[in-house]
């Protein structure tokens, strides 16, 4: 699967991290966010309104809830 909604992917057994079609980062989301690179910064830059208790789930929830509220809005 290609996906760029974070929520998507982090259910994946692997996550390949791609920039400028270069593979930058290979694993699974856990391993990926301990590894505090790429995919990390992007995920807490997302998700950073979130506790430290995060639990796979979450971040579709937060997405939902973000457009939700971008709906809203309008």
């Amino acid at each position: 699967m290609i996906a760029h909604r974070l929520s998507t992917i982090q259910e994946a057994d692997r996550i390949i991290v791609l920039d400028k079609g270069r593979i930058i980062e290979d694993g699974t989301h856990d391993g990926l966010l301990a590894a505090g690179g790429h995919y990390s910064h992007l995920f807490n830059t997302y998700f950073r309104h979130q506790s430290p208790d995060y639990r796979p789930g979450q971040a579709a929830e937060a997405e939902r809830d973000l457009e939700l509220a971008g709906a809203s809005s309008r």
